[in-house]
């Protein structure tokens, strides 16, 4: 399933960008066991959705050099708010999380 958005890139205009469903996974910032000066704990972190490849999107609607502008936009996004990576995560966490528990249930389905 193909997850897409729109973004204004600077002197090139509108670009849709996006990702197969495929590519993202869930990562977590937890570190787990952990002992701290006698301490002993446990940090579970936060899971949360990630965009495994960089998005696409279709080159051959813009010149070499709006694609180079396109690509540069992505990396210089990549670190701020209007993150384009975050925001095909963004609309793809619902489907994600749908498509999951879809393979669950026939998971468990089969295993009955």
């Amino acid at each position: 399933m193909r997850i897409e958005t729109t973004v204004e890139v600077p002197n090139v205009g509108e670009v849709t960008i996006f990702a197969d469903l495929s590519d993202f996974s869930i990562e977590n910032d937890g570190i787990g066991h952990y002992e701290c000066w006698g301490f002993k704990g446990y940090d579970k972190g936060t899971s949360y959705l990630c965009l495994e490849k960089d998005p696409n999107w279709d080159e051959k609607l813009f010149t070499a050099e709006q694609n180079k502008a396109i690509w540069l936009w992505i990396c210089d996004e990549a670190a701020r708010d209007n993150c384009p990576y975050q925001k095909l995560c963004d609309i793809a966490e619902p489907i994600w999380s749908q498509d999951q528990a879809d393979r669950k249930e026939a998971y468990d389905l089969r295993n009955v």
